[in-house]
């Protein structure tokens, strides 16, 4: 029924392996939640150490959250004409509700719960008090810029970041290291799929 959330983890100290760059701007040093990124705008970063993960190579300037899943608009019609069944003066007693899932054929393909135009929006826009964030990152050239992305629905949902390289930090919260463990070692992507379920952190500039 589009009802999911998102838990990020994130370091509560520095990068074993070296320290985030600050960047001076008019509201002074870059803090997280506090401070102001390169041309104005609110910092949205969720670490105050500016890095995703315990190493270095996850620094970031800009952090966004994608949220994707999809919608079978007859699923919600079977259970509102139940509900409001349920409801009815004269149903029965101990009323419950038999919604087959199945077969599935949705028709919205949503971020945050927005689809398209509407993802296209400021954040929080009035219009969607319960879909606050959109899908349009803002970025500067040179701007480190981490995806978190998870795939929320039962659909793969094919996504690529319009011909930007994005290096794969993590799967599941897992970062992918190299042999030695102190280093980063994910794969350069122009496309990724997001499979139900699945989560992925990914850095492009």
């Amino acid at each position: 029924m589009g009802l999911y959330g998102a838990i990020i983890v994130v370091p509560s100290s520095a990068p074993t392996n070296g320290t985030c760059p600050t960047h001076s701007t008019a509201a002074g040093l870059n803090t997280a939640g506090t401070a102001l990124v390169s041309g104005g705008e609110s910092d949205f970063r969720l670490s105050t150490t500016g890095a995703a993960y315990h190493l270095a190579q996850s620094c970031t300037d800009r952090e966004y959250l994608f949220q994707f899943s999809e919608m079978d608009p007859n699923i919600h019609a079977q259970a509102l004409a139940q509900v409001t069944g349920c409801a009815a003066p004269g149903a029965p007693t101990g009323c419950h509700l038999n919604v087959p899932t199945e077969p599935y054929h949705p028709v919205y393909f949503i971020d945050h719960g927005r689809s398209m135009p509407d993802d296209m929006d400021t954040n929080y826009a009035a219009q969607y008090p319960h879909q606050p964030y959109n899908g349009n990152p803002h970025m500067h050239p040179g701007d480190l810029t981490l995806l978190r992305i998870i795939g929320q629905g039962r659909w793969q949902h094919p996504f690529h970041e319009h011909g930007n390289h994005v290096r794969i930090l993590a799967r599941d919260g897992n970062p992918i290291l190299a042999p030695d463990g102190t280093s980063l070692a994910g794969p350069l992507l122009v496309h990724d799929h997001e499979h139900p379920g699945l989560a992925m952190d990914g850095i492009f500039y």
